[in-house]
This record gives C-alpha cells, sequence and structure tokens, in this order.
C-alpha cells in the first residue's frame, strides 16, 4: 500500500495562510459576541432602565397624585418611548399616555392587558416580560407593578409598556456595518497577509536559491543582508559559510598545485644520492652505506611530508599525545644541517648550524624534528637571492632558544599574524609553486602540544628569523626533585598528625 503523498505549500502560502486565519478567527468572535450576547445585552440594559422608570413614575404619582403627575408621566414617556397606563381598583384606567408611539395592550390586547392587572393585585410584586406582537411581530417590554398607597382608595396597577424595536433596529444597523467593515477587512488583511508574506519569505527563497548555486561549485555567491533580525543574521552566517568554503576551496586548489615543490628537495637529494651511489667507483662500503642512509632518511621524510595534513588534522583535534623524552638538541640540529648539504652543492644554498656541544631537552624529539625540517622548508622555499640560512641555537633561563634565519624577502606587517593558518601563504604570492600551506600550521599545532613559546620576526627586503623555545631537561629535573620533595614532606606531615 502506497502512503499519499504529502501536500507541499510554498511557505509564502503557509505564512499567508497563518494571516488569515488569525483574521478569520477574530471576526468569527466578533460575530459570535454581536449574534449571541449583543441583542441579549442591549435588552438587560433596557429591562433596568424600565424597572427604574417605573419606579420614578410610582414615586411621581405617590407625592402628587395620578393628575398632577401627568407631565412628568408624558416627559418620561416621550424622552423613552414609553405607554403608561395606571389602572385603579375600580379597573378603571385613569391615564394612557399615548405619547409613547405605540400602547400595545390598551389598544389591541385588552385581554392580556386584564390578565396582568389581575395577576398584580392577586400578588402586589412588580413583574417584567418580554411579550410579541403576532400581528406586526413587534417584541416589547412590559412592567407590570402594583402600587399600594395605603389610603381608603386602596391602590393601583401601573402598566408600562415600551418597544424593543429601536434596540432590534440598531442591532440591524450594527450587523450592516460589521458585515462592511468585515469585507473591507478580509480585503485589506489579504493584501496585508501577502505583502507581509512576501516580505518575510523573499530572503529564504534568495538563501535557498544561493544554496543550490554553492551545490552547483559556485561558491562566490553572497545574498543581500537587508534586516538585523534572525533574517538578517542568517543571511550573514550564510555570506560567511560561503566565503570560508571558497577560501578552503581555493586554497586546497592551490595545495595540489603546490604539492610537488614541497616534495622536491627529499626527491632531489634521493636522486642525487643515488646517482652518486651509481658512479662510485671501486668498493667502498662505507660510504654507500652512509648514502643509503641518507636516501633512506630522505624516504622516510617524504612519507611523513604526504601525511602532514593528516598529523595537523589529528592534532589540532587532540588526538595525537605528545611524546617527551630527554635528547641532545644540539646534535638534533647537527644532523638535521646535514641532511641539506646536498642542497649546498646543487642548488647553491649554505647552511650555517650555531649551537653549543650539548643541550639537553625534554620534548617530543620526532615532533621537535618535524618542527625544524618545516622550519628550514619554509627557508628554503622563500629564499632567492641571498641563500644563506642559519639554524641556531643558545640557552637562557632554562630555555633552549632555537631559530631559523632566512635572508630571503621577509613578510609584509599585514601578513604576520595569517602566516600560522592552514593553507596560508603570505609571501611570494606571485610564484603559485611555493609550498602547501601546511608547514607553519603543523609547526604551531606541535608547539602549542607542548606549551612552548615560538614566533617570528620579518622585515621586508631582509629576511625573517622564525623561533621557539624548549625546556632544558635540568630545568625539569630540578623541578621533578622540587615537586617530590614537597609530596614527602605532606606525607611526613600526615604521619606526624596521625600519631599525635
Amino acid at each position: 500500500m502506497t502512503k499519499p503523498k504529502k501536500i507541499r505549500l510554498p511557505i509564502l502560502l503557509k505564512i499567508w495562510l497563518a494571516i488569515m486565519a488569525i483574521v478569520v478567527a477574530v471576526l468569527v468572535l466578533v460575530w459570535g459576541v454581536q449574534v449571541v450576547f449583543l441583542e441579549q445585552y442591549y435588552v438587560g440594559l433596557k429591562r433596568n432602565e424600565l424597572a427604574s422608570l417605573s419606579n420614578d413614575v410610582a414615586a411621581a404619582i405617590n407625592e402628587n397624585g395620578v393628575l398632577l403627575s401627568q407631565n412628568k408621566m408624558m416627559e418620561l414617556a416621550g424622552n423613552n418611548r414609553l405607554c403608561i397606563e395606571v389602572v385603579m381598583d375600580n379597573d378603571r384606567v385613569l391615564t394612557v399616555e399615548g405619547l409613547a408611539y405605540d400602547c400595545y395592550l390598551h389598544e389591541r390586547n385588552q385581554t392580556a392587558e386584564q390578565a396582568l392587572v389581575r395577576e398584580a393585585r392577586e400578588s402586589q410584586t412588580a413583574s417584567i416580560r418580554m411579550v410579541r406582537d403576532s400581528t406586526t411581530q413587534t417584541e416589547y417590554l412590559i412592567s407590570v407593578s402594583y402600587v399600594n398607597t395605603g389610603s381608603e382608595g386602596g391602590g393601583y396597577v401601573l402598566i408600562i409598556t415600551q418597544t424593543l424595536a429601536p434596540v432590534y433596529e440598531a442591532a440591524a444597523v450594527t450587523r450592516t456595518q460589521l458585515l462592511w467593515i468585515s469585507g473591507i477587512l478580509i480585503i485589506l488583511a489579504t493584501a496585508v497577509a501577502f505583502f507581509v508574506a512576501r516580505l518575510f519569505t523573499k530572503p529564504i527563497v534568495k538563501l535557498s536559491k544561493a544554496a543550490q548555486e554553492i551545490a552547483r561549485g559556485n561558491l562566490d555567491i553572497t545574498v543581500p543582508v537587508t534586516s538585523t533580525d534572525e533574517l538578517g543574521e542568517l543571511s550573514q552566517n550564510f555570506n560567511y559559510m560561503a566565503s570560508e568554503l571558497n577560501k578552503i576551496n581555493k586554497l586546497e586548489r592551490e595545495l595540489v598545485a603546490n604539492l610537488s615543490h614541497d616534495i622536491r628537495t627529499p626527491l632531489t637529494m634521493i636522486r642525487g644520492y643515488a646517482e652518486m651511489i651509481k658512479d662510485i667507483t671501486g668498493d667502498n662500503k662505507a660510504q654507500r652505506e652512509e648514502q643509503l642512509d641518507i636516501i633512506v632518511d630522505e624516504t622516510n621524510r617524504l612519507s611523513r611530508l604526504a601525511n602532514d595534513a593528516l598529523d595537523l588534522s589529528r592534532m589540532q583535534a587532540g588526538q595525537i599525545v605528545m611524546k617527551y623524552t630527554v635528547f641532545d638538541a644540539a646534535q638534533k640540529l647537527r644532523d638535521i644541517v646535514s641532511r641539506y648539504r646536498l642542497l649546498e652543492q646543487t642548488e647553491g644554498f649554505h647552511f650555517v648550524c650555531n649551537a653549543p656541544e650539548h643541550c639537553i631537552v625534554y620534548a617530543d624529539e620526532t615532533r621537535i624534528e618535524q618542527v625544524v625540517y618545516n622550519l628550514l622548508n619554509n627557508a628554503v622555499n622563500h629564499t632567492e637571492d641571498k641563500k644563506c640560512i642559519t639554524l641556531s641555537l643558545h640557552t637562557e633561563k632554562g630555555t633552549a632558544w632555537i631559530a631559523v634565519q632566512d635572508m630571503g624577502s621577509g613578510i609584509a606587517p599585514e601578513d604576520l599574524p595569517l602566516i600560522w593558518d592552514r593553507y596560508y601563504k603570505p609571501y611570494h604570492k606571485d610564484r603559485p609553486g611555493m609550498g602547501t600551506g601546511l608547514g607553519l600550521s603543523i609547526v604551531k599545532a606541535v608547539l602549542e602540544g607542548h606549551q612552548a613559546p615560538f614566533g617570528v620576526n620579518s622585515e621586508l627586503g631582509k629576511g625573517s628569523i622564525f623561533w621557539f623555545g624548549l625546556r632544558i631537561a635540568q630545568e625539569e629535573k630540578q623541578k621533578s626533585g622540587e615537586k617530590e620533595a614537597a609530596e614527602g614532606k605532606k606525607q611526613n606531615g600526615r604521619k606526624h598528625t596521625a600519631k599525635n
């Protein structure tokens, strides 16, 4: 059994329907109040008003008598559309105020009038009821009350009739007006809802089209930011994402193009020493083994180069733990420089190593070797005319400071904060084959993993000095001894306290 397909509504239509649903709900509520409650409310007001008027007429009659109260009754009847009847105990109707426009009971239904009079005399209470004229279909409010004068004449029945026609007329006018208002409101709401929906959906549609362009490979796309709300913030974030994707895409393309240059140095060494081995005459086993060792070392370095990108990602993700050992940093620098002697013969470079006889440091030997190689390769890649590169080491206050100095073109001040970023190539931008853009990022990741200070000093036209510091092993041993002594004192103190 196949599932029915869901109806896909555009977001513009959804927003429009939501707004219109709110408007219709409000109109239904207003009409419900009008139809159900408004007429009842007005009728209730008329009941209260009629009861108050009945009391006023009775008070006037009791004070001044029927005849003297006629003017007052005429005034009340005329202002409030009333019919006032005073029926004495002898059933004689003393007055009928015709100024009330319509005296329904006295003129067209005297039988009902007489019944009401009898009921009032028997109960001697006041009541208000609503009746309908079957002929005219007009509804009336009738107030009937028995008033005991306390005199010999007894009392009288006061009947006041008020038509409800004005109430229903006003309600009909209100409904007509409400109908027109509802129609106009629906038309305006439709236009406003469409405008608002289009206003909200326009940037979303642009974002959707821009996302499709990015999916097709167009990473230069941007969307306009027209507001400061959540949609504007979303547009800004989208543009930032597109910019970063575009930057990474361009840098990765450059990485593929520049990879050949980064592996040129070890390949040149391997080729050179392989040709030297081939040209060696006689059986010079020692020299052959030395050169084979260099070939093996450079092959391993070439393999490490292929893994640099993976190493960088793993280091930045905290997946590589530094393996600290004690080793001679001065001897390590001399060994590394010796691997570059072939470049002195083939490409005219001159490498200088200024280091003391020994300098024992506490660090990850493999990763520090990787740092030095990357800094030397960086110097080689960015040295043109004066091909002199100096690798130096000196100690100061328990720190071994290692520096790589070149005499290249230097780095522009605006590029200095960015040179440690992945794939970033700050200088020689007009030379597309220079480096992968990973070397300095790996240097940064390794040294940050060591919590080691590092930096660069550079001046355009004069060259650059990349430097970093490592902890001297003796200093580490001293700190370790002090820590152990402190722990021993704490333990002795605990034992002494326990004994006491």
